[in-house]
């Protein structure tokens, strides 16, 4: 083999070499190269999607501490409320209060869901053509009443048959200890 390369013009000879330097290239491209460049895209994707995952992660762990802070604010709250007021009548007080005993249409108590350190009675009310004076009043007792209580959805709607009165539809959360009966 030796001794065919040996004889071989020096034309020839920079052809063989170029070929085979060629060849070379090739397999250095197809066995080291491509494939570490495919790598490096797919790990450019991979960052920017761990980038992302990391990000909601993060907002996740921002809205757990809220929601933990808001529980333990509830249990709190509960802990020191002494009175054993009915979570119906203390809403029907807060309605007087804001005016709103006349109108109140319906109040529904919802099956209870319990949690490991409280109860939550949901409460669904509706005014029948309330003013939007009182309406705000009733929301504004509701968020500073002694109690823990959360207005969970609000449907207002114009009322067709009075001018300025407005028909009310909403959900209350109330709270109780675990323990309470």
């Amino acid at each position: 083999m030796i001794k065919r390369i040996q004889n071989l013009t020096l034309r020839e000879k920079i052809l063989v070499g170029g070929a085979a330097i060629f060849i070379i290239g090739l397999l250095a491209y197809f066995l080291f190269i491509s494939p570490a460049m495919e790598r490096s895209k797919l790990l450019t994707r991979l960052i920017s999607q761990k980038e992302r995952e990391l990000h909601q992660l993060l907002l996740l762990t921002e809205e757990y501490k809220k929601l933990k802070f808001e529980e333990d604010e509830i249990v709190r709250r509960l802990a020191a409320t002494k009175e054993s007021i009915s979570p119906l009548s203390h809403l029907e007080q807060l309605a007087k209060k804001a005016g709103l005993g006349d109108q109140i249409q319906r109040m529904k108590p919802l099956p209870p869901i319990s949690t490991p350190r409280y109860v939550i009675i949901p409460v669904q009310l509706r005014f029948k053509r309330a003013g939007l004076k009182e309406i705000i009043t009733y929301l504004y007792e509701i968020e500073n009443a002694s109690i823990p209580i959360q207005a969970r959805w609000l449907k207002i709607r114009p009322t067709a048959r009075s001018a300025g009165g407005l028909d009310v539809t909403l959900e209350i959360l109330t709270f109780r200890s675990s323990g309470a009966k």
